[in-house]
Formats: C-alpha cells, structure tokens, sequence
C-alpha cells in the first residue's frame, strides 16, 4: 500500500513538474493564451460559487444565510463581488487574454 501511494505521489509531482515547465515559463503566445484561459476558468468557478450562493440566499424567505451573518448589507456585498468577479476574474482574462494571445496571432 505505501508503495502504491508513494507512486501516486511521484506520478502527480512528475505531471505538477511538467505542467510547470511547458506553461509557467513559456514565452509563446499560445502558452499565454492557455494560462489565461486557466486563470479565466477558476476565476468564472468562484462567481459561479457566487452565484449559487445568491440563488440560495433568494430561494429562502428572508435573508435566511445572512441572518446568521449579522449584517444585513452583506447580501448587497456578494451581489457586487460577483458582478466584479465574472467581468474581471473571467471575462476579462477570458476574452482578451485567452482569445488575444491564442487566436490572434494565429490569424496574420
């Protein structure tokens, strides 16, 4: 069993190792767009928690999870996080910098 898991532990540290050196240090622009579209997606994965967030806090009559909260402007503060969030945490990288440095270039 140990064998098997100091295995594993190697296979994910080899590929974590490889990932950084083909994308981390890259100078090329489809690289770059790559790293954008990642940054762009985990970005857009945290205002769509957001968003399921305030889906919940509607479903509920009252302000069922911000009640435990204690403040009462704390619902007004999500829904402007996640309007930042998905323009310049996923949009923004996504369009300009995914599509920018990956399609672009790629066009001339």
């Amino acid at each position: 069993y140990q064998r098997r898991v100091h295995g594993v532990f190697f296979f994910f540290f080899f590929i974590v190792k490889a990932f950084i050196q083909k994308y981390i240090t890259t100078t090329s622009h489809k690289g770059i767009g790559i790293l954008y579209f990642y940054s762009g997606w985990i970005g857009g994965f945290f205002g769509f928690i957001l968003s399921i967030w305030i889906r919940m806090e509607m479903n509920f009559q009252g302000l069922a999870i911000v009640r435990k909260v204690k403040e009462l402007n704390f619902y007004n503060h999500v829904i402007s996080a996640h309007g930042l969030v998905m323009l310049f945490a996923f949009v923004m990288p996504v369009a300009i910098g995914g599509y920018g440095n990956l399609l672009l270039p790629s066009m001339y």
